[in-house]
C-alpha cells in the first residue's frame, strides 16, 4: 500500500551542501495515466510500476526490469521524461 504526499519546499529551507547526503538519480515517464504505468531508472536500476486506482492510497506493483527493455518503453512515453 502505498500513501500519496506531496510537499512544497521552497529553496531558503533547503541544506547549502544538499549534495552531500544521500541520493539517487532518477529519470522516469508515463506509458499510460489510467491507469498509471510508468517506467523510471533509479540509479543504474530500471523499473516498470503499475498503480491502482485511487487518490490517496492505493496499491503500488514494481517489477525490476532491464535496460534493453527500458530502452524500448521510452518511444511509447505518454508524457516527456522528468
Amino acid at each position: 500500500m502505498e500513501i500519496e504526499r506531496k510537499f512544497l519546499i521552497s529553496k531558503e529551507n533547503l541544506p547549502a551542501d544538499l549534495n552531500s547526503y544521500p541520493h539517487h538519480r532518477l529519470e522516469q515517464g508515463y506509458l499510460s495515466t489510467a491507469p498509471v504505468v510508468r517506467i523510471r531508472k533509479e540509479d543504474d536500476n530500471y523499473y516498470l510500476t503499475y498503480k491502482s486506482k485511487g487518490l490517496m492510497t492505493r496499491e503500488e506493483y514494481k517489477k525490476r526490469s532491464v535496460w534493453r527493455r527500458f530502452v524500448g518503453w521510452f518511444a511509447h512515453l505518454f508524457t516527456p521524461v522528468i
